[in-house]
């Protein structure tokens, strides 16, 4: 019985230490944390089931690949111990392609998405490890589907603008003295603006005949409920550089001028993060 107390007392005293150092080490994990400037480059794979009634009324699916540079950089003029503000870049392009069950039809598609934030950080919340943040977003997606099958009109662009709330949090731990982070973040647009043909319109009509028919449309959480979630765990491996892997989670979707579409992806991350 005495071995026990022993150990639990050994084992108190470790994890007790432990949160000291991460809170208070000069060079520790929470120090660069109360300064989170970095950059990651982050590779993609998954699914997408998309649709696009402008093209079809049935829905595709198949492999998305992605490519993602993220940048946070703290902003020094407005840093304390406990609160400060932070500058987010997200460059996120996608590559997919997706066919019906019948395999009698494939879209061809891409997007490339650009994303600034300015994010508030509450920095040791509850426990020394916990970071919290949120604040405004604004964005541009520009994209499009290219369907295979001989039509009238074969391929549909997209393009929106959006306003959002970029939410998210931070937990620092080690594992044997092994640092490691977990980050989440989820990203909601509220209001924008966006590109749609009208129903039954052409591209011929619009850019040949100057037929415009409501193209410019406003979106909202209404018409236009999307959301972007990213959970990733990086492990440090050097003073400054770490291997992060995780799970990207993007839903997009849209009825706006008599048209749905929507894009469903899920996938998996890999690839490094560096602190500044």
């Amino acid at each position: 019985m005495r071995r026990l107390y022993l150990s639990f007392l050994t084992l108190f005293l470790s994890l007790y230490a432990t949160g000291q150092d991460l809170a208070s080490a000069p060079g520790g994990l929470l120090a660069r944390m109360w300064r989170p400037s970095h950059s990651s480059v982050l590779f993609g794979a998954g699914s997408t089931n998309q649709l696009d009634s402008y093209l079809s009324p049935i829905e595709y699916n198949g492999p998305q690949f992605s490519v993602m540079v993220e940048s946070t950089r703290a902003l020094s003029r407005w840093q304390t111990e406990s609160t400060g503000w932070s500058f987010q870049s997200l460059l996120d392009i996608n590559l997919h392609t997706s066919q019906t069950k019948a395999a009698g039809a494939r879209y061809l598609g891409g997007d490339i998405n650009y994303d600034a934030a300015f994010h508030h950080n509450w920095y040791r919340v509850l426990t020394p490890r916990l970071t919290l943040f949120a604040g405004p977003q604004a964005g541009i997606s520009l994209g499009g589907l290219y369907s295979t099958r001989a039509g009238n009109n074969p391929a549909n662009a997209h393009l929106n603008l959006h306003l959002s709330v970029s939410v998210g949090a931070c937990y620092a731990f080690y594992i044997k003295r092994f640092p490691i982070s977990i980050n989440y973040q989820a990203d909601l647009p509220l209001i924008g603006a966006a590109f749609s043909p009208n129903y039954g319109q052409s591209y011929y009509e619009m850019w040949q005949k100057g037929g415009y028919d409501h193209n410019i449309v406003g979106t909202h959480i209404g018409n236009a409920f999307s959301l972007r979630q990213m959970l990733t765990a990086s492990f440090h491996i050097g003073n400054r550089t770490s291997l992060t892997i995780g799970y990207l989670g993007d839903i997009r979707q849209a009825t706006l001028n008599g048209l749905k579409q929507h894009q469903y992806g899920h996938g998996g991350l890999i690839g490094w993060t560096r602190k500044f």
